[in-house]
């Protein structure tokens, strides 16, 4: 069981991701929830939903992904924390 069944989500009611996928509104909770998530206390499974929205919510829920960060500052972490482990590694 998982929240894309759920009668409490709302198909229309997404919030598309910055990069991809989306996450849907949940009217038991009052926010926005994966519709991979497992399903909660709430669950309610919701017969009349049809399978191709129920594959669509899943799918979105599994690939949303929200972060802008450019790729050349998690480069830039690394590249310190290489540098840091060489210094420790020298003074010890």
């Amino acid at each position: 069981m998982s929240c894309c069944r759920c009668a409490y989500l709302s198909y229309e009611d997404k919030k598309d991701g910055k990069m991809r996928g989306a996450v849907y509104f949940c009217k038991k909770k009052k926010k926005y929830v994966n519709g991979n998530d497992s399903a909660c206390d709430y669950y309610s499974k919701d017969y009349s939903r049809k399978s191709h929205e129920v594959n669509e919510i899943y799918e979105n829920g599994r690939d949303y992904y929200n972060d802008e960060t450019n790729p050349t500052i998690y480069l830039g972490i690394l590249v310190v924390l290489i540098i840091l482990a060489i210094i420790v590694n020298l003074i010890m």
